[in-house]
């Protein structure tokens, strides 16, 4: 193995390398002769120290100019009869520029044993393994003819020697990279290396050694400053880094949140710890009514038991929290026991108490629980209800889940006595029980009347009631009639109650027909073509006593604005077709409509509509073609059978009709073809497109030419 020494030779700003020293007896600059051009640089290489213990010495001396490109080499060749401490080269013919001279030694000693030479390496080469070492390099400038003098001496290799403790065990990191410990470096003085190692280092056997200290100090990643070396074979240094062993403490619990878990240092105090108990909720809460205070409903409230431990040094025992020392890897399992929760519910704790045994709400999983009912002397135990039922005042059962316990009281006094008549009002009507009339109908042996809690415990569907400072009302929903039900409650002070279902028979009330309004024709409508149908068309009437046989007809009116009464019809349909339109004469005209039901209770429209009637004399009516697109009103409106749909088309057109549902299904595609101008009618028989009947409800006509698209709504009654 080739032992190499070398060095650069410049001058910087900010001096002179330490390992280049050039002095003024060493570099000097001689007068160009006239004739030449070129210059050259001469010099000395020595290798200090006890080089004279080497049989052989070799050198060699590399020229490159200041783009770093090689351009001449000198060495003393192989080693056959070199052995000086020193070498004389000349670089010649040399043009003008800038250079930097480097340089390496090496030598050579006969073994005793064997014909193989022993390679030693007392000198350091200025560069780095591979890679030319250009820091501090001087620049040397060559004039034209000029000589320059470069003499220097190569530094002794530093070994600084890198272990751990414990020893033969890890890694070091020296300037990015990994090596075994120990590790002898050759470096040069004055160096600046980065030295480092790992936080901590896994051991075969699981445990770790974490980073303590330095043995020279300093901080786990750190600048190491290569120092001298006086001598071949100097080691300056010894870098130790110190490591302390750790363990690690593993903690398992199936509940809860366990402290203490972790890698600690060899022979440290370790605490562990965890809840000594934990609630698992599993459903909504209740209310331990009187008797405790909330507790999760099917809930398990986990006890902590003792520690389990694993390991040279484990503990094992009920302590919680507990301290020990570590010095082993170690296990600690919790050891947990599970509890049930008890409620009790009372009647009235004012009547009895109940014994628990043994006390408290939790009780342990699988163990026997006692309930024992204490009835006051003014009260009697009745039952157990709940978890389970029972007349005896003391039960026993294992707590193998959550369970609910209700106890039964009652005072010995007696109940109230409530029998209240059945009764009627009208529709619409409210009922008053005064408490005059309450107290005839509600009696109680050991209280007095005003002593009683009175309420309606219920109503019937319709029904509503009310409380006022004399007494009772009851009334039912707008509208309605039919029978219907109430409960009072009446309960004396030492909560013994006593209820009466009272039936309420509404009496149907005739009612006026509904507000309605009229639909076409429209006010201030003119009706020129008498070959048209003249068509009236109103909204349906609300008959609230539909469902008690009533029925509503209309009566229609036809008059001359002036006066004047031109025609009258009586019926149960919203349309009307005027059967003689070509007998009316030019004018202005009222319609409007009264709506009346069998008792005769009637009401008029909200409106009356004027219209003109403006046939040309004398000449013979032609029909009048739609001057838009336009869509009326269906009729009839409810319908029940069929119901007709009247439009008009102005131009020729392509129109499409379909009818959906009120969710916005297609029932029925009822038209689409293309249309001529004039007046059109459509008829839907409610049924779909599957000849299926449709049942009652809303639907939706649409009809589209075009960009045109309109709507109306109608209504099928069956």
């Amino acid at each position: 193995m080739k032992n190499v020494a070398c060095i650069f030779v410049m001058m910087m700003c900010f001096g002179i390398s330490s390992r280049a020293e050039i002095s003024n007896s060493t570099l000097t600059s001689q007068k160009p002769n006239q004739q030449e051009a070129l210059g050259k640089i001469t010099g000395r290489i020595t290798a200090p120290g006890n080089c004279n213990w080497f049989e052989n010495m070799g050198y060699e001396v590399k020229l490159y100019d200041s783009g770093w490109n090689l351009v001449q080499t000198q060495s003393t060749g192989t080693f056959e009869e070199y052995w000086l401490c020193y070498y004389d080269y000349t670089f010649e013919d040399l043009s003008p520029g800038t250079y930097y001279v480097w340089a390496w030694a090496w030598g050579r000693r006969w073994q005793l044993y064997g014909p193989s030479y022993l390679w030693n390496k007392p000198w350091r080469p200025a560069y780095y393994p591979g890679v030319l070492r250009s820091i501090n390099a001087t620049p040397i400038t060559v004039g034209e003819g000029q000589t320059v003098n470069v003499s220097f001496s190569l530094p002794y290799t530093t070994y600084i020697l890198i272990g751990t403790n414990p020893p033969n065990a890890y890694s070091v990191i020296v300037d990015g990279n990994s090596y075994p410990t120990p590790k002898y470096f050759e470096w040069t003085e004055g160096d600046v290396h980065t030295i480092g190692v790992e936080e901590y280092y896994e051991n075969s056997d699981s445990t770790r050694c974490y980073f303590r200290e330095w043995r020279q100090g300093g901080p786990r990643i750190q600048s190491y400053t290569v120092p001298h070396a006086t001598k071949f074979g100097d080691v300056p240094d010894t870098l130790v880094a110190r490591f302390d062993y750790y363990y690690r403490l593993d903690i398992l619990s199936r509940y809860g949140h366990p402290e203490g878990e972790g890698w600690y240092k060899a022979w440290t105090p370790v605490t562990i710890s965890v809840e000594d108990s934990v609630i698992a909720y599993t459903d909504s809460t209740f209310r331990f009514a009187k008797v405790w205070d909330a507790v999760p409903k099917d809930s398990i409230l986990h006890l902590f038991d003792h520690w389990e431990g694993s390991g040279y040094g484990a503990y094992t025992g009920k302590e919680n929290p507990v301290t020990f020392p570590l010095n082993g890897m170690i296990m600690e399992r919790a050891v947990w026991r599970d509890q049930f929760p008890l409620g009790v519910n009372s009647s009235d704790t004012t009547l009895g108490t109940v014994e628990v045994r043994p006390a408290g709400v939790w009780q342990d999983k699988d163990s026997t629980v006692t309930l024992i009912a204490h009835a006051k002397k003014e009260a009697i135990f009745i039952q157990w209800t709940g978890a389970l039922t029972d007349t005896s005042d003391s039960i026993s059962f294992v707590m193998d889940t959550s369970k609910v316990f209700f106890v039964h009281f009652e005072p010995k006094n007696r109940p109230p006595h409530v029998a209240l008549p059945d009764t009627s009002f009208a529709e619409d009507d409210t009922l008053a029980i005064s408490f005059a009339s309450l107290a005839s109908w509600i009696t109680d042996p050991d209280h007095a009347f005003s002593e009683l809690a009175i309420q309606f415990f219920a109503v019937a569907e319709h029904f509503h009631w009310g409380l006022t400072l004399s007494g009772i009302l009851i009334w039912a929903d707008p509208d309605w009639n039919g029978t219907g039900w109430a409960v009072i409650e009446a309960k004396d002070p030492l909560g013994a109650v006593a209820m009466d279902t009272v039936y309420c028979k509404v009496d149907p009330v005739n009612d006026a027909p509904g507000p309605f309004d009229l639909v076409f024709p429209e006010e201030a409508y003119v009706y020129q073509d008498t070959t048209r149908a003249l068509e009236f068309l109103w909204h349906q009437s609300r008959n609230v006593d539909a469902g008690n046989g009533d029925a509503l007809r209309y009566t229609f009116y036809l008059e001359k604005k002036e006066g004047g009464a031109v025609f009258m019809a009586v019926g149960e349909d919203t349309a009307l077709t005027y059967p003689s339109p070509k007998a009316l004469v030019n004018g202005d005209y009222v319609w409007k409509v009264k709506a009346e039901d069998l008792e005769g209770v009637e009401v008029w429209s909200t409106n009356s509509r004027n219209f003109k009637v403006d046939v040309q004399s004398g000449v013979k009516s032609e029909k009048a073609l739609p001057s838009a697109f336009r869509l009326y009103p269906n009729y009839p409106n409810p319908f029940n059978a069929e119901t007709t749909v009247r439009f008009d088309v102005p131009v020729q057109a392509h129109i499409r009709i379909v009818v959906y549902s009120s969710t916005g299904l297609v029932l029925k595609m009822l038209l689409e073809r293309d249309m001529e101008p004039g007046s059109h009618e459509v008829v839907w028989d409610g049924v779909d497109s599957q000849g299926n009947k449709v049942s009652s409800g809303i639907y939706l006509l649409k009809i589209s030419s075009g960009n045109w698209t309109r709507f109306i709504k109608m209504i099928l009654l069956k």
